[in-house]
């Protein structure tokens, strides 16, 4: 179902699909119904700028954001670069100052009012590219100040921070503005160098690699004055221009977005070039069946699909490695860029725009967080149903589940125990867009409502009796409460309305 994009993509959600597949094998070669991942806003608020270092995410105001990265534990890290910040978003969902500008007698802040320049000492200047080691320590890319700074887990503040490559607040550095940072497992740093000067002759467009025991040599483009070793095992030969996100997949190779020459680069083994994604523009390389304007944010997912973010058109696509289409996973199909609105949240990521989307990263559930640049927020796009936590005996809030319709169909809905449909817009015939036009969706929304303690998971099924095919997606919640025991004669121990657990069948009741 993967059309060439030059002559009207289907939007699809390819880590979706290999869900899908998954489950339903004999849907590989018919598939009548695709899931589509969801998108909410979960950090920045509508207007951007600055309105305080704490607070829940969603009522804390950010300023073009570029990356994001999570760390071991769950927390994520997001560089609020027009804010001169890195702020922290734990698991519960609070926001925080993690660095910014030094304030005396007080932590650091994002607020650029009393000095938007900071000198090194006094702050970051318009970080761009995070990176989290094997010990959960940060890396942050100091574009402005032309270096990566190092720090170290449980601290905070400017004080804390270590330069680990180039010479910050140094005209001369050997990184100057740098911007996507990844590491491998072995704790090696990828910089991606972004300094553009006027005239072009000027500019420094590599990445750059710096080992833990040895100094900066270069993966990719050209040597510079002050980096002028290509690093080992290199073997050949690349231009870049303006390069930006990096990546690491599975079988250690290195990507590289190569944002002026609008294509993805690969360095294979970290020793052999090829263009993976795209045709670059300056040596053709490439195929422009898979063509990419602007490529920013790189990251895999836990299937190893490429995920990639571009500018004109707004959108995010994926990438299977070796394959011959680019799908789209979330902005408007046209690609037009768009402002948000709360009306978008817990719809189809094919049905919003997105703003100069940048950075974007994968967290342990397969969830993308993806900065919405332009519209200084962030959005998670949502492959795991996953619904909120509810106590036993409440209802959580309805969340949709959307399906692109691939071809007519005739469709049925059921959910399992523990999960109720509220509404449900894909029922009965269906049929799919015309070429070229938005894709054709229907939406389940369900909700959880919990008779059990503890993880609960159930399928929704969606037949379809014209092809016979069905097409299922596990939805999941935990139930919280209290257990209570039985006495020798089977009666709750209880005083009031709870639960109950039989020590030796792990049976639950309520006791009324």
């Amino acid at each position: 179902m993967h059309f060439n994009r030059l002559s009207g993509v289907q939007a699809l959600s390819a880590l979706v699909v290999l869900i899908a597949f998954a489950i339903l094998p004999s849907l590989a070669s018919a598939q009548v119904l695709t899931l589509v991942q969801s998108g909410t806003r979960y950090a920045g608020t509508i207007t951007p700028g600055f309105n305080g270092d704490f607070g829940p995410a969603t009522t804390v105001s950010l300023n073009t954001p570029s990356y994001i990265v999570f760390d071991s534990n769950g927390n994520q890290y997001l560089s609020d670069t027009l804010n001169n910040c890195v702020r922290k978003i734990d698991t519960t969902g609070s926001m925080s100052t993690l660095v910014g500008l030094a304030v005396s007698g007080k932590g650091d802040t994002c607020s650029t009012a009393t000095n938007s320049t900071p000198t090194p000492t006094q702050g970051l200047n318009q970080p761009t590219g995070l990176a989290v080691d094997n010990s959960n320590n940060l890396y942050i890319a100091d574009s402005s100040h032309n270096c990566i700074r190092k720090l170290p887990f449980g601290t905070s503040g400017v004080a804390s921070l270590i330069t680990v490559a180039g010479t910050c607040g140094s005209g001369a550095s050997a990184t100057p503005n740098p911007n996507g940072i990844v590491l491998d497992a072995s704790n090696n740093l990828y910089i991606a160098i972004q300094d553009t000067e006027v005239p072009a002759s000027l500019s420094t467009y590599q990445v750059l690699l710096q080992t833990p025991s040895s100094s900066l040599c270069v993966v990719a483009g050209a040597p510079s004055t002050l980096v002028p070793t290509t690093c080992p095992g290199i073997t050949g030969s690349v231009t870049l221009n303006a390069p930006s996100g990096l990546a690491i997949n599975g079988a250690g190779d290195l990507f590289i977005a190569d944002t002026g020459n609008n294509c993805v680069r690969q360095v294979v083994g970290l020793s052999t070039y090829q263009t993976a994604v795209g045709q670059c523009s300056n040596d053709n390389s490439g195929t422009i069946a898979t063509s990419l304007n602007k490529p920013y944010g790189l990251t895999f997912s836990p299937t190893q699909l490429l995920y990639i973010t571009e500018t004109s058109p707004d959108v995010v696509v994926s990438y299977v490695l070796g394959s011959s289409n680019v799908t789209i996973a979330a902005g408007l199909p046209n690609g037009a860029s768009g402002p948000y609105s709360s009306t978008q949240d817990g719809t189809s990521t094919l049905n919003f725009p997105l703003n100069g989307p940048r950075g974007i990263t994968v967290d342990g559930l397969g969830n993308f967080s993806l900065a919405d640049s332009g519209n200084s927020i962030l959005r998670k796009l949502s492959s795991n149903i996953i619904f909120p936590t509810t106590p036993v005996g409440s209802v959580s809030a309805g969340l949709p589940v959307t399906f692109v319709v691939n071809q007519k169909v005739n469709l049925s809905v059921i959910s399992g125990p523990d999960f109720n449909i509220i509404t449900n817009t894909c029922t009965g015939i269906l049929s799919p867009s015309t070429p070229g036009a938005p894709p054709a969706t229907c939406q389940v929304f369900v909700r959880f409502t919990p008779t059990l303690l503890g993880l609960r998971s159930a399928p929704i099924k969606l037949s379809d009796s014209i092809s016979g095919n069905t097409v299922s997606q596990g939805l999941e919640a935990r139930a919280t409460g209290r257990f209570y025991p039985w006495d020798s004669q089977h009666r709750c121990q209880s005083a009031r309305r709870a639960f109950c657990r039989d020590g030796r069948s792990g049976r639950q009741r309520i006791h009324t």
